[in-house]
């Protein structure tokens, strides 16, 4: 009895060992996909800039009490720009530690998704969900860029792999849910709402019995408070209702409200979304869905993908990022569909003739995606008209930055009569301060200073003598007043970078 006892417990410790190599090798293939070239291009705007800058600031002392622009920044937790902020100062700022977080969770998640396929299904599921996942684009997209939704994801998929846990009758699981809940809560605060709603449906829909809230529920409660409450409480204490106000008033409550900041999107726009970064698996999401309800060992994540769906659909301001934690529940479910499908076939004939019908169905898949994808793209939000192109803020940032280290007086002028030009990556890459102005009043400037900008003032107030940088639309050289002249230093498409001072003897 004690030699069998022995030879399964040896069994088991080997199956263990090598889920967990292999969960190491699979965290090895997702950081060579998503590390690589991560810091190649300059931050964007908005929000990626905008959370890299408020990173740069903490190192100036406000870590506990986000800046941006020396601004107090109410929008988000500062969970993301904390990590952030540590890189910066252990390695350095640059773009690929402005964005190292978002890779580091998407790591994280490719190592638990794979480690909870290979205890419920096997490896060969668990390498099939791997590879699905780091080849969805919505996926890898949001792992490489400087923003909060992958690492609200990672808090996602922690909680749902210890409600996963607690399916299985082991209570530390609620170590994970909780744990998880407050690393959503400190990335993106009510955001992290799909977590409890989401076990409540599983709580109702399984019929719980009461002894599942043990100690280890209140135990992890607790440690969800250690993890989550004492910055909310601080900025409470040193803000007052200013800081809910913004806080939750206007990042949640009017996010979910009303369209802000010219997000005007039809209630179908994840559809689009879908279609375009979850493509060529979206095909295979019904079949998914329907084996989704048949089977319950992966339910949790069958209800994930609809409350987030659903929950985000029914807010007005709807963005292309705010599923992003959709994205692995969706893999899950694709991945447990094929690999069911494929094993259901016994005899080695049919699984070769089924596998003959993966590799046409993923060919005729591509294709459909690839004729797809375009007219999805015109229903999504792309770069507002007033951004620059991507390779005008390759050219314009890094050249404003080694140009601003010039003794040209402070502040640099950015002239926005032409179009808008993008303020938060500037402020990212350039030392001295930066003033937005206008030659002409524009109707929308008040509305558009109050939703973005740092008071736009006329351009005369900051022309004299002494040459300032200035940033433009080159069409708006032209409309100068006479008594300015502007020498040009470099010019790249439509924008020009150079210097502008007040003629000789002529006096304001």
């Amino acid at each position: 009895m004690s030699t069998l006892a022995s030879s399964a417990g040896e069994s088991v410790c080997a199956s263990s060992r090598k889920i967990a190599w292999s969960v190491c090798l699979s965290c090895l293939l997702a950081s060579a996909c998503l590390f690589i070239l991560l810091g190649h291009k300059p931050l964007a705007d908005w929000d990626e800039a905008i959370y890299a800058g408020v990173s740069k600031e903490m190192l100036s002392g406000h870590f506990f009490s986000p800046t941006w622009r020396s601004q107090h920044f109410f929008e988000k937790p500062p969970l993301y720009m904390w990590l952030t902020a540590i890189f910066f100062r252990l390695f350095g700022i640059t773009e690929f530690w402005a964005r190292a977080s978002s890779a580091l969770a998407g790591v994280a998640i490719v190592g638990i998704l794979h480690g909870l396929m290979a205890r419920a299904r096997g490896l060969r599921a668990a390498w099939l969900a791997t590879l699905i996942l780091l080849t969805m684009k919505g996926f890898a997209h949001a792992a490489r860029v400087g923003e909060l939704d992958q690492l609200l994801t990672l808090g996602c998929c922690l909680a749902l792999w210890g409600m996963h846990r607690l399916r299985g009758s082991n209570l530390s699981g609620w170590y994970l849910v909780w744990t998880g809940f407050a690393i959503a809560v400190m990335t993106k605060s009510a955001a992290a709402v799909v977590i409890p709603i989401t076990l409540l449906v599983l709580i109702v829909w399984e019929r719980w019995p009461p002894a599942v809230f043990g100690k280890a529920f209140f135990a992890g409660a607790a440690l969800f408070l250690v993890l989550a409450a004492p910055w909310h409480l601080y900025m409470w204490h040193q803000y007052g209702a200013v800081f809910w106000r913004e806080y939750l008033g206007v990042q949640v409550f009017s996010r979910s409200t009303m369209q802000l900041d010219r997000h005007v999107n039809p209630p179908w726009f994840y559809l689009n979304v879908l279609a375009i970064y979850a493509m060529p698996w979206l095909f295979l999401l019904p079949f998914a869905i329907v084996k989704g309800f048949q089977k319950k060992e992966l339910r949790e994540f069958l209800i994930f993908a609809f409350v987030v769906l659903g929950l985000f659909t029914v807010a007005k301001t709807r963005l292309p990022q705010y599923i992003v934690p959709v994205y692995p529940a969706l893999v899950i479910l694709i991945a447990d569909w094929i690999y069911l499908w494929f094993t259901a076939a016994v005899e080695p004939a049919r699984r070769v003739r089924r596998f003959g019908y993966g590799v046409a169905f993923g060919i005729v898949a591509l294709l459909a995606s690839a004729l797809l994808a375009r007219p999805a793209a015109k229903h999504l939000p792309g770069r507002e008209a007033t951004d620059p192109g991507e390779k005008d803020a390759q050219w314009l940032l890094p050249l404003l930055r080694s140009e601003s280290s010039q003794s040209y007086i402070p502040p640099i002028l950015l002239c926005m009569d032409g179009d808008w030009f993008p303020l938060p990556a500037a402020v990212f890459y350039v030392k001295q301060p930066l003033q937005q102005v206008y030659i002409r009043q524009r109707p929308d400037i008040s509305h558009e200073a109050h939703l973005y900008y740092d008071d736009p003032r006329p351009l005369n107030r900051y022309v004299d003598a002494s040459p300032r940088l200035v940033v433009m639309d080159q069409s708006e050289t032209s409309a100068l007043p006479a008594n300015m002249v502007f020498q040009q230093i470099r010019q790249n498409g439509r924008l020009v970078i150079g210097t502008i001072a007040l003629r000789s003897g002529v006096s304001r």
